[in-house]
């Protein structure tokens, strides 16, 4: 928050680095766990924005909120990008008319890209099936019936309804 930092104290940081194991139930009905996947890392941020700054502050940390801007977070141990403002309450009460008292929970946005790639067909013989879009099926001829008879003579020997 630049230019009104000067009256902003950090009073905690709390950091939340989580994974979480994936668990299956395999043949025998033991549940095994085989691999994890990491969770966005989540951040809590409780500062005090003194009186002469706290309308400011606390305007310049709600627009940073509202456009979903992406932070940094340093602490002692690491840096923390592409973090977002998910929530920010705020307690206004008679113990600290002079201060604002803001919670802020940030949380990492992890940012993919997924890449195309065209693939040639095995088979040189099904290239021209490709980039044919919807294709309606078409009756075949003599199947149809084939199949209904068959179908009626075996509701008739499994005691099918009768008419």
């Amino acid at each position: 928050m630049q230019g009104t930092t000067r009256n902003v104290i950090a009073v905690n940081v709390s950091i939340n680095e989580q994974a979480k194991a994936m668990e299956h139930p395999v043949e025998s009905g033991a549940i095994i766990t085989d691999h994890r996947v990491i969770q966005p890392v989540e951040a809590s941020l409780s500062i005090i924005i003194a009186t002469a700054e706290f309308a400011a502050a606390y305007e310049q940390i709600k627009a940073l909120y509202l456009k979903s801007a992406l932070l940094q977070v340093y602490t002692r141990t690491a840096r923390y990008d592409n973090m977002m403002i998910v929530s920010m309450p705020h307690k206004e009460d008679a113990d600290m008319v002079d201060a604002l008292a803001v919670a802020i929970k940030l949380k990492e946005v992890v940012i993919v890209t997924s890449k195309r790639k065209k693939y040639a067909p095995q088979n040189p013989k099904h290239a021209k099936t490709e980039k044919r879009g919807v294709v309606q099926p078409e009756p075949t001829s003599g199947l149809a019936s084939a199949y209904d008879a068959s179908a009626a003579k075996f509701k008739n020997f499994f005691g099918g309804s009768k008419k």
